[in-house]
């Protein structure tokens, strides 16, 4: 993020969405202060602990919506950001998630996506990722690990260039072409 952030001559509009409690906000707001930065999520009571948790910073935004139906205008952000949000929906609310955020991201975009790895990423941790969702109520993750993300994205425009695994977790970046 900070590359692409200091390859631009503008100040960025930077979309969360799923912020949650908004912890990582608060890390990408001390390292970037000048993005323009919104918080998303379906969640008012998430939406309202990440306001008292960033209430140091007046410039965040704060809009309570669903992934798959963001009310922002086409191509109004550069940088739109998902952490641990893609494995708790559905396939078909994630291929929604996909277009809305093709829809919102401006031509040459980046979409940064980090989730549970999924099924042949790290073979030796395979086992593990097919027994989670039988240990913890995670009813849409059996279909999520082995989905093609990149297949998915594509078919909205977005195009995968970047993926870095991190033990149990991975994040995928995808610019709109």
């Amino acid at each position: 993020i900070i590359d692409f952030v200091k390859s631009k001559e503008n100040k960025l509009n930077f979309l969360d969405i799923g912020t949650g409690s908004g912890e990582f906000i608060k890390t990408i707001k001390y390292n970037i202060p000048d993005l323009n930065i919104t918080c998303s999520d379906i969640s008012k009571a998430y939406l309202e602990v990440a306001k008292k948790k960033l209430e140091k910073f007046t410039d965040i935004k704060f809009n309570n919506c669903k992934a798959e139906d963001l009310p922002f205008d086409d191509k109004s952000f550069d940088i739109i950001n998902s952490i641990y949000l893609f494995h708790e929906v559905p396939s078909a609310i994630r291929a929604k998630i996909f277009s809305e955020v093709s829809r919102v991201l401006k031509k040459d975009g980046i979409f940064i996506l980090t989730d549970s790895l999924q099924l042949g990423d790290n073979n030796i941790l395979d086992p593990l990722l097919e027994f989670f969702p039988y240990s913890t109520h995670e009813p849409y993750y059996p279909k999520y690990i082995r989905e093609d993300l990149a297949n998915v994205a594509r078919q909205s425009g977005l195009e995968l260039f970047y993926s870095k695994n991190a033990y149990l977790s991975k994040s995928l970046a995808f610019k709109k072409i």
